[in-house]
């Protein structure tokens, strides 16, 4: 059986990460209208991500055992089911159980389809074979938009029309899972360690390093996700608070999604850490800015959403080396996507609680710089890492 395209496999990631993250989106809308506390908030978005942390490692190994196809197919039908309970009831817990399911739906979904990525070959019998960081980028690509899409759906609809979003989730996981049932007979490939999937002495440092920094760059990007509107809403009323978080969100979302145009574009990266240190930088700038919005008291859309976008950039220039150097190990690609995505799971989980508890000794701030200060703590923790874990340099 031919493998599936990489275009089909694009659209697969773009329609499940819509899901999941509108998903989540409604659920803080919910939860910020029903006047949650922050805590409170943090600590649901925690154990959304716990929900995505405890078993994507598991979907990874499950994924090649008994095929990328059907393990993926399992992780849409259980967010379709998580997506459909709040059309029958509309409560801010049901919304939690929602994004709980649609996130773990995910675990067994992601660490699938990224081994059916990295076993593609080109989309077409004539062409060449893409290289691993294309592929890569294509494979971000479609969930990084699938995101970006989620955010600015839930911009449009608002709160007021929670059922459009939830068909639409329940909807968007139900095609995969219908595409998906062609394939589940398809066994796992094994590549050959040759060429881009050769050995380099540094690739277990570099392994580790991009999952590890992927980690933190989590705790910035899912603490954004957990305050932002409860920050805003200091400042205007939580209907619009949730409105402008939606969209800066959008925007980080775009951040990270051209970046993963640009690294897709641009090979000089691969197997050259300083290079990308560069570009992480944006992890940093951008909260930064946000502080300065804060301290200024003068909350403009503009502003908010070039420092959102400023640092997604970053946050996608340390999510592309994880998943890069993870899947160029040349065997179990599904289990090291899995591991890399754990990674990430562990640092949404514990990104709202962390930011939650170290915003608490800034409460002579206002909520955005408070945001901001932490989140910039963070990212130069991330980027000190990186500087200081850097391999020796080695001929790519």
């Amino acid at each position: 059986m031919r493998q599936p395209s990489i275009l089909l496999l694009l659209a697969l990631n773009v329609m499940a990460a819509f899901s999941s993250y509108l998903a989540l989106k409604l659920g803080i809308a919910a939860w910020t209208a029903d006047g949650w506390s922050t805590t409170e908030i943090g600590v649901a978005v925690t154990l959304v991500g716990f929900s995505y942390a405890a078993l994507v490692s598991f979907g990874g190994k499950l994924a090649d055992r008994f095929g990328r196809a059907r393990v993926s197919s399992c992780g849409v039908l259980l967010g379709a089911v998580g997506c459909a309970l709040p059309l029958c009831v509309q409560t801010p817990l049901v919304a939690a159980a929602a994004a709980m399911l649609s996130f773990a739906g995910c675990a067994f979904f992601f660490p699938g389809i990224a081994g059916l990525f990295s076993d593609s070959e080109a989309s077409h019998a004539t062409a060449k074979p893409l290289s691993l960081h294309l592929r890569i980028s294509q494979y971000n690509i479609g969930w990084s938009s699938g995101n970006v899409l989620g955010f600015v759906t839930a911009f449009l609809i608002g709160s007021w029309s929670n059922w459009v979003g939830y068909t639409l989730c329940t909807v968007l996981f139900v095609v995969p899972f219908l595409i998906l049932l062609r394939y589940i007979q398809l066994p796992p490939a094994q590549p050959a360690s040759v060429g881009d999937r050769a050995t380099h002495p540094d690739l277990e440092r570099l392994i580790l390093n991009g999952r590890i920094g992927l980690l933190i760059a989590c705790l910035v990007g899912f603490s954004l996700c957990a305050e932002l509107d409860k920050a805003l809403s200091e400042h205007l009323a939580p209907s619009e608070a949730s409105r402008r978080a939606s969209f800066a969100l959008a925007s980080y979302s775009g951040g990270y999604c051209l970046m993963f145009i640009l690294l897709g574009q641009w090979a000089g990266w691969v197997l050259h850490p300083r290079r990308l240190l560069w570009l992480q930088a944006g992890l940093l700038i951008g909260p930064v800015g946000l502080i300065s919005l804060g301290c200024a008291g003068v909350i403009t859309v503009p502003w908010l959403t070039l420092f959102a976008f400023i640092t997604g950039l970053g946050y996608g220039a340390f999510y592309n080396a994880s998943i890069y150097y993870s899947l160029r190990l040349p065997h179990g690609a599904s289990r090291a996507a899995g591991l890399h995505e754990t990674f990430l799971g562990v640092g949404i989980t514990a990104g709202p609680v962390l930011c939650g508890v170290l915003m608490l000794p800034l409460r002579q701030v206002s909520h955005l710089a408070a945001l901001g200060i932490v989140a910039a703590g963070f990212a130069a923790i991330n980027l000190v890492y990186q500087l200081v874990m850097l391999p020796k340099a080695h001929p790519a």
